[in-house]
Parts: structure tokens; C-alpha cells; sequence
């Protein structure tokens, strides 16, 4: 079982969509090292039925000496995507 919170907002320009997700796990059964993780997703919708996407998510190490630095940010898991809703 997994318990989180997360925090999202999303740009729209036309067909164009680009999100970014903040969230925290406060509870997770499978153990890992970094609580924190931030998800970036855009999504391109090509006509009606058909959107095309990719979003990367990331765990984030907070460290005290380079608090914003690329360095705290590791590459989790990426993905592809075409949508077709009919």
C-alpha cells in the first residue's frame, strides 16, 4: 500500500498540454531511499481522438550543500505514450 500527497498544475497552450507533479510518500511498503519525486509530462493532441505524450518521473535528494543543484535530481522512470479515445 502506497499513501502520498502531491501538488500538480498544468499549461495549456491549444493542443498543447505540459504538466508538473510534486509529491511526497508517506507510507510506501516498497522500500526506497527518497521520499520526495517530481513527474513532468506534455502531452500533444494531434487531432480529436488522438494524443501523443511522454513524462518522465525523478526522485529528489535534498542536499545541503547544493540545495537546487541538478546533482539532488535521479532519473526514476520515463515513458511514451499515443492515446486513441473513440
Amino acid at each position: 500500500m502506497k499513501v502520498g500527497v502531491l501538488l500538480e498544475h498544468e499549461f495549456r497552450w491549444g493542443k498543447f498540454r505540459f504538466r508538473q507533479r510534486r509529491g511526497a510518500h508517506l507510507m510506501n511498503h516498497v522500500q526506497r531511499e527518497l521520499p520526495l519525486y517530481a513527474r513532468l509530462r506534455e502531452d500533444d493532441r494531434w487531432t480529436d481522438a488522438l494524443v501523443v505524450g511522454t513524462s518522465l518521473k525523478a526522485d529528489i535528494r535534498l542536499l545541503a550543500e547544493e540545495p537546487f543543484s541538478f546533482n539532488c535530481i535521479k532519473k526514476y522512470f520515463i515513458d511514451f505514450r499515443i492515446d486513441y479515445s473513440f
